[in-house]
């Protein structure tokens, strides 16, 4: 899980995903976005991503991400493609599993 003090408090969700999906593709070797979406965590609007990539070895990822009170809360589930499918329901659980207090 990663807190992010966003520069401008007025950041929407949409405006985050927009920086965050750019930033990956510049980033990680062989970026590709396999899904995106609305999601929800913790009760609020968020936005889902499945992607691969590569760092250091191929990976597949899963994030979600909401925005609020000028902080972005990003969730992210890593496994290599062919251990995603197996471990995602543990991952979903997990995710599910986050508040806000």
């Amino acid at each position: 899980m990663l807190v992010a003090d966003l520069p401008d408090p007025s950041t929407s969700l949409s405006q985050y995903t927009e920086s965050s999906l750019r930033q990956a593709r510049t980033s990680i070797e062989g970026f590709k976005l396999l899904r995106s979406g609305s999601a929800t965590l913790a009760d609020r609007s968020a936005e889902r991503i499945i992607y691969l990539g590569n760092i250091g070895r191929d990976l597949k990822f899963e994030a979600v991400w909401l925005v609020e009170r000028g902080h972005a809360y990003v969730l992210t589930y890593t496994a290599t493609p062919d251990s995603f499918a197996r471990l995602e329901p543990t991952a979903e659980a997990i995710i599910a599993s986050f508040a806000l207090g």
